[in-house]
């Protein structure tokens, strides 16, 4: 039979083994776990325009002219762990010359999280901005450092930039 002073020991050793597994597994809130933004996201939206919605007035326009225009455009932003950050993105259309072409172009760099604000560093950059032209029009410049604001709800990031555009996208 327990005595009374053996039961509340083992409760006591029990409880305190159980907080300290607790306690073990919280970390110290830099995990990789505590970053919502850790991983791949595509580009579905500017400024509440979808990126489908933008290419169909691209071959309505086209359409007007009695032309028919094969385009497609995807942009994929990947946030990773150890705050490095990628900007992927690729564009099928016809050139001057009639002929689908395929561009490339990928930006490299870090950012930074601070509450509801992120900051990006570009630090690098390989092939043609496809989107270099519209650039100026959506105040969304790719300049060497990004800043705003952001947001998750369930699959979605917003991105809201120091000039008020936003970029929606959806987890990958």
């Amino acid at each position: 039979m327990y005595r009374r002073g053996n039961l509340y020991s083992s409760w006591l050793v029990s409880l305190c083994t159980v907080l300290a597994i607790g306690f073990i597994g919280c970390g110290d809130g830099d995990s990789e776990g505590d970053n919502e933004l850790v991983g791949t996201w595509r580009l579905e939206s500017v400024d509440g325009a979808t990126i489908q919605q933008t290419i169909d007035q691209f071959k309505q326009l086209a359409a007007a002219f009695g032309q028919e225009l094969e385009i497609s455009y995807t942009e994929d932003w990947t946030f990773e762990s150890d705050g490095m950050w990628r900007r992927e993105s690729t564009l099928v259309a016809p050139n001057d010359a009639g002929e689908v072409e395929t561009s490339s172009f990928e930006a490299t760099g870090t950012y930074s999280l601070s509450g509801s604000s992120y900051s990006i560093t570009i630090m690098g950059t390989t092939g043609a901005d496809p989107t270099e032209d519209i650039q100026a029009d959506i105040d969304f410049d790719f300049a060497d450092i990004i800043n705003g604001t952001w947001s998750i709800d369930g699959g979605t990031l917003t991105l809201t930039g120091a000039g008020g555009t936003t970029l929606g996208f959806e987890r990958q």
